[in-house]
């Protein structure tokens, strides 16, 4: 069973929700947990598990791993990294961005 291109739109949507600061949220994903995706993505209720998510507060980066749920166990045959963009409320995540992307640099300078 693999994923639908708005089941996946989906998982891009909630990998913001790994920020802890972000408000607004219905949940925050957590690593090992079965959930479903909402009927009214996909006319039916799907689980999946987040196998990982990261939220790194150095770079901004939030990413997750999830596989969909077959027979009751994750199918880590079919997983998919979902990752969030810029955050644009995030000033760490724009400042990074401007430096990695914009000005091509591989080396990251601290903004502590």
């Amino acid at each position: 069973m693999s994923f639908s291109e708005n089941e996946l739109l989906y998982f891009s949507d909630i990998s913001y929700w790994i920020d802890e600061k972000k408000d607004n949220k219905g949940f925050t994903p957590k690593e090992n947990e079965i959930r479903e995706i909402p009927k009214k993505i996909n006319g039916e209720n799907k689980q999946y598990k987040i196998l990982k998510a990261e939220d790194n507060t150095k770079n901004g980066m939030q990413a997750m791993a999830v596989a969909p749920v077959v027979n009751g166990k994750a199918d880590t045959s079919q997983v998919v990294i979902a990752y969030a963009g810029t955050n644009q409320s995030n000033k760490l995540d724009i400042a990074i961005d401007i430096q990695t992307v914009g000005a091509g640099s591989d080396k990251l300078k601290s903004f502590d």
